[in-house]
C-alpha cells in the first residue's frame, strides 16, 4: 500500500494547477438533548427531519453509520467527516508532498493499511452538472486509461453528492476508487478512498462506510 500512496502523491505533484441504505427504517429514538432521530437494522442513523426528506427517483439515500463516533470538521466548517477510529486512522498531510492548489485537507488510512481515504476541499463554486467532468479530468491524469464502473446520484446525510466508481492503472498498479463528490453552496469537496484493484472488493465496504461519513453544512 505504500507504494500505491506514494503514486497517489506523484499524481498530485502532476496536476500543478464513501454503510448501508436508509431505505429499511425500523426504530425511532430521542437523543439526550431532545433530537428525533431514526435507527435502522443495518446500524445506520438519521435524524428524522433528514430522513423524511423527499428525495429524486433516481437518488439513492445514505447515512453515517452508528459506528462513525469521530468526526474531524473541515476548512471553514463547511463540512465534517465521521469515521470510525477502531477502522480508519487520520494521517498527517505535509503540504510538500502536493501543491497548494490539490492538498488534500484530510487523509485517512486504512487500519489493514490496504485502503486510504483522500478529502480535497475547495470553496469555490462549480456546477452540480460539472462536477463528473472535473471528477475524471483529475483522475485520468494520475491514471490515463480511467474508466467509470458506476455512476450514481446519491442523497448522503440529507446532502445530494455524486457518487462515482473508476478504475484504471496508477505507476503500474491497477487500483480501483470509489469516490462521492458534493458541488454546491459549501464549495467542491472530492473525497476519494482507493485500494488496490485486488483488495477492493475486501475493502469496498468500510470504503462506502467513511465515505458516508461526510456531512456537508450549508
Amino acid at each position: 500500500m505504500k507504494h500505491l500512496v506514494l503514486s497517489f502523491i506523484v499524481f498530485f505533484a502532476i496536476l500543478e494547477a464513501g454503510g448501508g441504505s436508509a431505505w429499511c427504517l425500523t426504530l425511532k429514538a430521542t437523543t439526550e438533548d431532545g433530537k428525533k432521530v431514526i435507527l435502522n437494522t443495518n446500524g445506520t442513523w438519521a435524524y428524522e427531519e433528514t430522513a423524511s426528506q423527499p428525495t429524486s427517483s433516481s437518488s439513492f439515500s445514505y447515512i453515517r453509520p452508528l459506528t462513525a463516533a469521530k468526526a474531524l470538521k473541515g476548512r471553514r466548517e463547511k463540512y465534517s467527516v465521521w469515521y470510525d477510529d477502531a477502522k480508519w486512522k487520520p494521517s498527517p498531510v505535509s503540504s510538500n508532498q502536493y501543491p497548494s492548489e490539490s492538498t488534500p485537507e484530510f487523509q485517512f488510512n486504512h487500519a489493514s493499511g490496504d485502503a486510504v481515504a483522500l478529502v480535497i476541499y475547495e470553496r469555490f463554486l462549480i456546477p452540480g452538472e460539472t462536477a463528473r467532468d472535473a471528477a475524471m479530468d483529475t483522475l485520468r491524469k494520475a491514471a490515463p486509461d480511467i474508466r467509470i464502473v458506476q455512476e450514481e446520484n446519491r442523497i448522503v446525510n440529507g446532502k445530494q453528492v455524486l457518487c462515482l466508481r473508476t478504475e484504471g492503472t496508477i505507476g503500474q498498479i491497477p487500483t480501483d476508487f470509489f469516490c462521492y463528490y458534493y458541488a454546491g453552496k459549501s464549495g467542491f469537496i472530492q473525497f476519494v478512498t482507493y485500494a488496490k484493484q485486488e483488495l477492493f472488493e475486501k475493502n469496498k465496504k468500510e470504503m462506502q462506510e467513511i465515505l458516508n461519513g461526510l456531512d456537508v453544512i450549508e
